[in-house]
């Protein structure tokens, strides 16, 4: 009977996971960019203007510390390295912002000016690394300055400053929201071999933003960005092998993709991986390691995970009361 229940659970989550209810959640921790990295956190979103903000910003800024040239450019070929390490663009313009009447703000002004004109005569990735930095602040983020320098990096042909221009289009972040231009932009980088704008792209065919949905288009880019380790795009495969959706129904393959996925911290991965376990699917039957996983991963706040536990709960409730 147990495993009865554990084979409706599973194909009633299989048909909400694949199918469009409860896709594998994007971390961005970056933006589209950085969901993906970061799955195991289970942010959805790229922090916005609404994001909470500390009470009290830090005060402590007094640039007396004079940086050599050396400190501030480090070598040529990347003028933008040591600078964006330290954060130190955004440092000045917060220091603007707190001391508006400061006695370091001409020297502040005088870097920032010094630090755009050379990141405009350098690299495509200094360019990109000085808008990640206006986009990655903690609080007020400024996405005009950041999307500036991701398109003049993007017009380069700088892979990731693609993906990531292909995300702020996506999400509607700096910009007005736009699947076509993210389109654009994830196919460029995509085409270049950037495992997450490849991973992106699948999940716009898959979707049909932007563009006709089209599952084979979909699974073609996420076993591009699955076979570069992209752990968002093995986590669905596993799931599509699962199901045998729009593929071959491969257990072993799917208890594969979740195993690399899980080794990455893919929160999603780890429900995958302890149903497999849970059923003998693609692997020797251990209920105990399944119920594991399954609990791992509703305690780091997969809801699907939560769903199972609950659902589990609800029919042996259910079998008690028909035994009295």
């Amino acid at each position: 009977m147990a495993r009865l229940i554990l084979i409706t659970i599973l194909l009633f989550l299989c048909n909400n996971v694949i199918l469009g209810q409860s896709k594998p959640k994007r971390d961005s921790s970056k933006d589209f960019r950085t969901e993906m990295k970061n799955s195991n956190k289970n942010v959805t979103s790229e922090p916005n203007k609404n994001t909470f903000k500390p009470a009290v910003k830090k005060k402590n800024r007094n640039l007396q510390h004079q940086h050599t040239q050396e400190e501030f450019w480090g070598d040529q070929d990347d003028v933008f390295h040591d600078v964006c390490y330290a954060g130190t663009i955004v440092d000045y313009e917060d220091y603007l912002n707190d001391y508006p009447n400061g006695k370091y703000v001409d020297q502040a002004k005088a870097r920032i000016n010094e630090i755009e004109l050379s990141a405009e005569q350098g690299s495509a990735e200094s360019k990109y690394r000085i808008g990640r930095c206006y986009y990655d602040k903690k609080w007020d983020p400024n996405y005009q300055k950041a999307i500036y320098w991701f398109k003049k990096a993007a017009d380069q042909g700088y892979a990731e400053a693609q993906s990531t221009l292909g995300s702020c289009y996506y999400e509607g972040h700096g910009l007005s929201q736009d699947y076509q231009q993210a389109i654009y932009w994830f196919k460029k980088a995509a085409e270049q071999g950037h495992a997450e704008a490849q991973f992106a792209l699948g999940l716009c065919y898959y979707e049909g933003h932007g563009l006709s949905q089209d599952c084979q288009q979909a699974i073609y880019w996420f076993k591009k960005a699955a076979d570069q380790g992209e752990k968002d795009a093995q986590t669905f495969l596993g799931f599509f092998y699962l199901e045998g959706k729009s593929v071959p129904q491969d257990y072993e393959q799917a208890a594969l993709l979740f195993k690399k996925a899980v080794a990455q911290r893919q929160v999603k991965a780890q429900l995958g991986l302890g149903l497999c376990y849970l059923l003998g699917y693609g692997v020797s039957e251990d209920v105990q390691r399944g119920w594991y996983l399954i609990r791992k991963a509703a305690d780091e706040g997969d809801e699907d995970a939560q769903a199972i536990l609950n659902r589990v709960n609800e029919e042996r409730a259910k079998n008690i009361n028909k035994e009295k």
